[in-house]
């Protein structure tokens, strides 16, 4: 009688043990998607509020995001150079860089963003006849 208490309890505790991984990994996808729809959601509301400044509020604003992405950036380089960076505090300095290097080639190149690469082996003026 004894063994038989002991025998369910275990398969009880087995049970709940398979349950509870169960949910577990069934809840991981969700929580990915939503990780990633985050900062998408989050460039949206930027988008919308930049959207609806003045110009020169809009300069004023991007300027104090570029001044946080700076800060973040000097951050995150002292962080490297004392050997104390996480691993994806590590990707987001190499995200946060390129972002930024893209930033600086935009603002050198009059503010105009790349327009679409030209078809190759057309020439702008050629008519098909």
């Amino acid at each position: 009688m004894r063994r038989t208490r002991f025998m369910k309890r275990t398969r009880i505790a087995w049970c709940l043990l398979a349950a509870l991984l169960l949910a577990a990994g069934s809840l991981a996808p969700t929580l990915a998607q939503e990780q990633k729809a985050a900062p998408k959601a989050k460039r949206e509301q930027l988008r919308d509020k930049l959207r609806n400044l003045t110009p020169e509020e809009r300069r004023a604003e991007l300027k104090k995001l570029r001044a946080q992405a700076d800060q973040r950036r000097a951050e995150l380089q002292a962080k490297k150079d004392a050997g104390s960076i996480t691993e994806p505090e590590a990707k987001e300095l190499t995200r946060l860089e390129a972002r930024l290097k893209k930033v600086d080639e935009r603002r050198q190149q009059g503010g105009k963003r790349p327009g679409p690469a030209p078809k190759s082996g057309a020439k702008p003026d050629q008519q098909d006849n």
